[in-house]
């Protein structure tokens, strides 16, 4: 670990404990205020790492840096017979105790208040509401939605940030989304009613996954000892095209497509002025993180068609799979658009639908109408079939499996779709077990079949690399002026406090998964990565953990500052406290409550993050 990685790990335990101190310090010094004794001011749980005493109050660094407490004379006793005394908080009136428990929200929520204006001010880094690429099939594709397009609202909230975009979807839910956008191009924006579809990728409600836009000029990033550092390719280096790809494709997707390609291929580059070519060959770099058998679905089941003349005249219907078109097998991403950008004469098509073979006829393609054509179409994968394309490299591989094979028994039992590959796969990597496999195998012109019996074992993959990127574009949002920073960080302080009950209101609906719950081991990864763009935006993610804070603080949960509140309403509405069997029950299943979910989260991270 090199000393910028140190530091980044420090600085995150140090933010994130700024925003518990700042949290305690609201009840310290609400209950000094107050005339109450404080014993012992806490940041963290656990063994004590040190500590040193001042008057009646010891302060400590606690081992466990997943929260902090302040404990105060009579605490535990408040609610008891006993006569408090002055010092001891049984002894204030309930509007002082309702003052001290709700300081500590009160002291998050100014956190936010005071820091959010000032980073508004300096300008906080960003990633502009510009559409990279659209999902193909997507509803936001389906709508019409191009790349270029600035998106200025979604559901009438002002969006600066491209990753604002899917949360205000998501919260959204069922109903549709009012997106108010500008096409490129066009000088007035217009607004778009698109209605979301489940993404269960994510567990939430989406108009479509949107990369973002890439850096003006398309410059690369060059990883050190890469294959394109050794070829002479420089940082900095603007991308021109790749030789021997359709020349109407961008030149982002020429890389991309020769990349994905893993066969050597001639970048052509633009520096200081000239333009220069390097041949670049894929070296093996790192294994994949998991084991598996190494095989996907044929990418060829047509889910979408944007209704356009071209698209009319190829007689293609939703569902369809495209099998091969002038002879050439439509199976991995990228086959289509290969397929119709080097056709010659009539295209035929080979589909089938409901189950039965077809064969189509269209008029010769044009290259610019090849592109157009794949452009329109959106493919996913084949999950109803059992065929499977063997990723080159893997255990399927080596075990002797074909691209096409099918897949008719696995392990004895009869299966039906993909899904039922996939699970088995997927055990099977986490108890490292073997895979017997029954395939029928086409013979080809030939005709026939042939019927085989193989055994895989899950293993890494080995991916190739090039070392190359694109950078995707940046720019700091900032406000014009002190008074436009207090406006806009007071309501984006007040955004993320709703924020938080969207997210539990999608969640009690079931219209957000409950994959986008983090615990601390989610909150300490964003903070990393914040922390490695800028303190701004470091701070920026402070002021919303800050807001997070404060919010499930108030909730009525026995041992939280909510279930303390609840308790004090009660005492104000009845005349007593409540007994002291019923607090004591109260913070037992409180306890039990907040450790479930404790370990729910720390369990959905490692499951979502490190098991699959």
């Amino acid at each position: 670990m090199d000393l910028l990685s140190l530091w980044r790990i420090v600085q995150v335990v140090l933010g994130i404990g700024l925003v518990i101190f700042v949290h305690e310090a609201g009840h310290y010094m609400a209950a000094r205020l107050c005339k109450v004794r404080v014993h012992v001011f806490s940041l963290g749980f656990g063994p004590k790492l040190f500590s040193w005493r001042r008057g009646h109050t010891e302060y400590q660094v606690a081992a466990v840096p997943l929260g902090g407490y302040v404990r105060m004379a009579g605490e535990e006793s408040h609610y008891s017979d006993q006569p408090a005394q002055p010092w001891e908080l049984g002894s204030k009136t309930v509007g002082q105790r309702f003052f001290i428990y709700s300081a500590g929200v009160i002291m998050n929520v100014i956190f936010g208040l005071v820091v959010f204006p000032i980073l508004f001010a300096v300008g906080i880094p960003s990633t502009p509401p510009v559409v990279g690429e659209i999902e193909p099939g997507s509803p936001a594709w389906m709508a019409g939605v191009e790349s270029g397009t600035l998106i200025l609202e979604v559901n009438g909230e002002m969006i600066y940030d491209l990753d604002q975009v899917a949360p205000e979807v998501a919260y959204g839910g069922t109903g549709p989304v009012i997106l108010k956008v500008l096409q490129p191009g066009e000088l007035e924006p217009v607004e778009l009613s698109i209605l979301p579809t489940f993404d269960e990728v994510y567990d939430i409600y989406s108009i479509g996954r949107i990369s973002a836009p890439l850096e003006e000029g398309l410059p690369l990033t060059v990883a050190e000892d890469s294959p394109a550092s050794k070829a002479g390719v420089k940082m900095g280096d603007h991308l021109l095209g790749v030789a021997g790809q359709t020349p109407g494709l961008s030149p982002q997707k020429q890389l991309f497509r020769a990349v994905d390609a893993e066969e050597p291929f001639i970048l052509a580059v633009e520096r200081g002025g000239q333009e220069l070519e390097f041949v670049i060959e894929p070296e093996p770099g790192e294994l994949s993180p998991n084991e598996l058998i190494g095989f996907t679905s044929p990418f060829r089941r047509l889910i979408a068609l944007l209704p356009t003349d071209q698209v009319s005249e190829t007689g293609l219907r939703e569902d369809d799979r495209i099998l091969s078109i002038d002879g050439t097998r439509v199976l991995r991403p990228g086959d289509l658009l290969a397929a119709l950008t080097s056709t010659q004469g009539p295209v035929e098509w080979l589909i089938e639908r409901e189950g039965e073979a077809l064969e189509l006829v269209t008029p010769e393609l044009s290259q610019d109408r090849g592109i157009a054509l794949a452009e329109s179409l959106a493919l996913s994968y084949d999950l109803e079939s059992t065929r499977i394309v063997v990723l080159p490299g893997s255990a399927a591989e080596v075990a002797g499996m074909r691209t096409e094979d099918e897949v008719l028994e696995l392990n004895g039992a009869a299966v039906s779709e993909y899904q039922d590959l996939k699970d088995a796969s997927v055990l099977a990597a986490q108890t490292g077990a073997a895979l017997r496999f029954s395939l029928r195998r086409d013979q080809g012109v030939t005709g026939g079949a042939q019927y085989l019996e193989l055994e895989a074992s899950p293993a890494p993959l080995q991916l190739m690399e090039t070392g190359l990127n694109l950078t995707m574009e940046r720019y700091t949002f900032r406000v014009a002026g002190a008074g436009e920073a207090v406006k806009l960080g007071v309501t984006s302080s007040f955004k993320m406090i709703r924020d938080v009950w969207r997210h539990l209101r999608g969640m009690m609906r079931q219209e957000v998964g409950k994959q986008n719950v983090g615990s601390i081991i989610k909150i300490s990864v964003i903070a990393h990565h914040t922390a490695e763009i800028g303190w701004v935006k470091f701070f920026w993610f402070l002021c919303l953990l800050s807001m997070n804070l404060a919010f499930l603080n108030v909730l009525p949960i026995p041992i939280l500052d909510g279930g303390h509140l609840f308790f004090l309403l009660i005492e104000k509405i009845k005349g007593s406290p409540v007994s002291e069997r019923i607090f004591s029950y109260s913070q037992l299943v409180g306890l039990v409550l907040i450790v479930s979910i404790f370990v729910f989260v720390i369990y959905n991270d490692l499951s979502t993050h490190v098991f699959n």
